[in-house]
């Protein structure tokens, strides 16, 4: 038994025939920067499968915790190995001691933290490969995913026009500038912050001497 095992996670590591039907997938994900999210892979295809690997390729900036990896109930029972590969990337594969069978469903969740970048990025599944109790290995299609990193949501402070959670002088300067003309109001980063009490929408001279108004104020008005 122990030999069939040890030829089983060797088959993995040999060269594997052509793509077959089983297919490992993950579900793309959106996520703002600096925060966290998990990334899903699922598994499909996987009759008499006992165990599998892939090479995962996350986007730049992208920071995988290995020690909150779980396993779904697709890979229920199995070992879970990662290691980092030379080029940064991660090996992952997933076996059973008893030769017990990999399912379709939620085979993992990859617990992730992303970067300062905003915008959409790529990653992949890679040189993915499963094996049979009869350690014969096959080769399946690669699999891609998308992240959208977007800017956190701006929680709006009347008069913080600049969004540096302060309302001072600069603001007033910033709505003074909007109102001769020099600055439009999408050059403001909190364009709705410009609507401070007892404003006036159309006369924003009133709204930027408010602003000022508040910034020396002892007593904050809002």
């Amino acid at each position: 038994m122990k030999r069939r095992i040890l030829q089983t996670i060797v088959a993995l590591l040999a060269i594997a025939g052509g793509a077959t039907a089983q297919t490992l997938s993950v579900a793309s994900v959106e996520a703002t920067k600096g925060g966290q999210t998990e990334l899903v892979v699922s598994a499909s295809g996987m009759t008499g499968v006992t165990a599998l690997q892939f090479n995962l390729a996350l986007p730049q900036g992208i920071t995988l915790n290995e020690s909150a990896i779980t396993k779904g109930e697709a890979a229920s029972g199995h070992t879970l190995l990662v290691q980092t590969l030379d080029n940064g990337d991660r090996l992952v594969v997933i076996y059973h001691t008893d030769l017990g069978l990999v399912s379709n469903g939620t085979l993992l969740r990859l617990p992730i933290t992303v970067g300062q970048q905003t915008g959409s990025f790529s990653g992949s599944l890679y040189t993915v490969r499963t094996a049979n109790t009869e350690a014969v290995s096959q080769s399946c299609d690669n699999a891609t995913f998308t992240m959208t990193v977007t800017e956190p949501p701006v929680t709006v402070k009347m008069g913080d026009v600049n969004g540096d959670g302060e309302v001072n002088e600069v603001d007033a300067q910033l709505i003074l500038d909007v109102s001769v003309g020099q600055k439009s109001l999408s050059d403001l980063r909190v364009p709705a912050a410009i609507n401070v009490p007892g404003g006036n929408s159309n006369a924003l001279e009133v709204n930027a001497q408010i602003v000022l108004d508040y910034s020396v104020a002892a007593v904050k008005p809002w």
